[in-house]
């Protein structure tokens, strides 16, 4: 199934697929891969999820490849703070390869990984979230759910890696 999202009328592929557990709920893989997406996509983005039905039963999103980074107006923190509780279901959260991601996106985006309940994999490859990045991890609450953090090909000292393994 094909969705317009956007006002650059940006196609994804919706990908649905029934899970093989006993409850048979449907659930859903959204990316928007290197789709160009920018912080000030990321509100007309969220008002069209939250507009979706299938947005309860997200279990995967993908918003690697882009050109999200921290701005003054907060973009990533209030997509993430209008559109997260509406997905209960997020397993897996892919940021990958946004390159100015930096460790303010960490710091928007800690809200949210803290308050999910099912939120298993959060990959942060090639953001540039640097040693203050890994130190907002290390400072978080981490969710019992969460099993993998990715934050190869960041420049971070071993040192702020180990802070992160001791203070979990």
């Amino acid at each position: 199934v094909l969705f317009a999202i956007l006002s650059q009328c940006t196609l994804v592929r919706l990908i649905h697929s029934m899970q093989t557990s006993e409850s048979k709920q449907p659930t859903v893989s959204f990316t928007l891969c290197g789709k160009q997406v920018r912080p000030n996509n990321l509100g007309q983005l969220g008002t069209h999820l939250m507009h979706m039905p299938f947005l309860p039963h997200l279990v995967k999103l993908d918003l690697s490849r882009n050109l999200l980074r921290s701005t003054d107006r907060g973009e990533i923190e209030d997509f993430f703070e209008a559109i997260g509780s509406k997905m209960p279901a997020l397993q897996t959260l892919l940021l990958d390869e946004n390159p100015e991601f930096g460790s303010s996106g960490v710091g928007e985006v800690i809200d949210f990984i803290e308050a999910s309940g099912s939120l298993r994999v959060l990959q942060l490859r090639l953001c540039d979230i640097g040693n203050e990045g890994m130190r907002k991890l290390a400072k978080m609450k981490t969710p019992p759910t969460l099993r993998t953090l990715d934050v190869s090909y960041n420049r971070i000292g071993a040192k702020y890696v180990r802070r992160f393994i001791e203070a979990k």
